[in-house]
C-alpha cells in the first residue's frame, strides 16, 4: 500500500528543489546582455603556422592572420597541448591549443580581424581574459603580449608582460585621446615557467576623465576560487594593475594582434572578449550548487521508489 502522505511531502520536495535548480540553471545562464563578443582557444592542428590560407576559426574572427613579416620567426605557431587553468575555481573550460614563437630570434607575431567590430560607447565596458605562460629563463628579451586595435584611429589597448623591464606584466593605452602610451604594472609579476590568468576590464566612461583600464592576474598553480565580479581588491590574486582619472576613448576593437618572443616556452591562449565579467569568467559557485541540487532529486527519486514498492 502507497503512504499517501509520504508521497505527498516527496511531491512537495520535488517541486520545491525543481524550482530552486531551475533558479539556480538560470543564474548560471548568460543574461541577454552578458555577450562573448571574441572567443580564440587556437583550435588549430599542432605545428599550424598562422598565416594565409590557414582562416581563422575563432569565434567572430575572419580571413587568416597576418604574421609580422615574411621570415618563418616571425610567424607564430600553434602548438600542442593547450594551456589549462591549472587548479583555478570557477574557470572556464579551455580547448583547442596553444599559439608561440618557436624560434626566439626575433618576435612573432600575428594580426586577426574581428568580424562583427567590438564597439564600446560611452558609459559602456568591456571584459577580457587570456592564459599566458611567461619564461625569460633562457633570455631576458622574452615576452607575450596581446593588442586590441582600431584600425580606424591606430588606438591601442594591450596587456601582457612588456618588452622593457623584468618579469613585468603591464596594461596599457596607445590612442588620440591619451596623448600617447600610459601603462600601469610591475617587475616581478610572475615566475620562470607562471601560466597566469589575466583579466582584463575597460570602461569608456560617459564623463570626461572617467575612462578605466584595469587588469588582474591569477596564479594556475593556486587553487583560488575566482571571485564571481571583477574584484580588483580580490586577495586572492597575484596583482591588480590600473589606469584611472583619464580618456583612453577607444571606441571599438576591430583587429587583435598577438606577440610572442619565446624559444617554444612562451604561450598564449584563451582569448576571450565580453561585455560583462561572467561572459570571459563564468560565475564560481553554480556548478556546485547545481550538483547538489541534482543530488537532492536523485535522493527524493530513490525516495519515490522505495515508497512506491509493495510492502512485503
Amino acid at each position: 500500500m502507497i503512504d499517501r502522505r509520504a508521497k505527498r511531502t516527496w511531491r512537495r520536495g520535488r517541486n520545491a528543489t525543481a524550482a530552486a535548480l531551475g533558479g539556480l540553471l538560470l543564474a548560471g545562464a548568460e543574461p541577454g546582455a552578458a555577450t562573448l563578443l571574441v572567443y580564440e582557444p587556437f583550435a588549430y592542428a599542432d605545428l599550424t603556422v598562422l598565416e594565409a590560407p590557414v582562416p581563422a576559426s575563432g569565434q567572430n574572427l575572419t580571413g587568416s592572420y597576418v604574421p609580422l613579416g615574411t621570415l618563418a620567426a616571425q610567424k607564430l605557431v600553434a602548438t600542442s597541448p593547450g594551456l589549462g587553468y591549472g587548479n583555478l575555481v570557477g574557470a572556464p573550460a579551455p580547448s583547442g591549443n596553444r599559439v608561440a614563437d618557436v624560434d626566439g630570434v626575433t618576435s612573432a607575431a600575428g594580426t586577426v580581424s574581428v568580424d562583427q567590430d567590438v564597439l564600446v560607447g560611452p558609459g559602456e565596458a568591456i571584459f577580457w581574459s587570456a592564459l599566458f605562460t611567461f619564461d625569460d629563463s633562457s633570455n631576458g628579451n622574452r615576452f607575450a603580449h596581446i593588442t586590441f586595435i582600431d584600425d580606424d584611429t591606430a588606438d591601442t589597448l594591450g596587456f601582457g608582460e612588456s618588452v622593457v623591464g623584468v618579469r613585468a606584466i603591464r596594461v596599457e593605452a596607445n590612442t588620440t585621446a591619451t596623448g600617447g602610451l600610459v601603462a600601469d604594472g610591475a617587475d616581478g609579476s610572475f615566475s620562470d615557467g607562471d601560466t597566469l590568468l589575466l583579466i582584463g576590464r575597460y570602461i569608456n566612461g560617459a564623463a570626461a576623465d572617467g575612462d578605466s583600464l584595469e587588469l588582474i592576474g591569477y596564479d594556475t598553480a593556486d587553487a583560488d576560487t575566482l571571485p564571481s565580479s571583477f574584484d580588483p581588491t580580490d586577495p586572492n590574486a597575484e596583482f591588480a594593475y590600473a589606469l584611472t582619472g583619464l580618456d583612453v576613448d577607444l571606441a571599438k576593437i576591430t583587429s587583435i594582434r598577438f606577440t610572442i618572443r619565446g624559444d617554444s616556452n612562451n604561450f598564449i591562449d584563451e582569448l576571450r572578449i565580453g561585455t560583462s565579467y561572467g561572459s570571459v569568467v563564468p560565475e564560481p559557485g553554480v556548478a556546485p550548487l547545481l550538483l547538489v541540487g541534482l543530488a537532492t532529486l536523485g535522493g527524493l527519486a530513490r525516495a519515490r521508489r522505495g515508497w512506491a514498492r509493495p510492502h512485503d
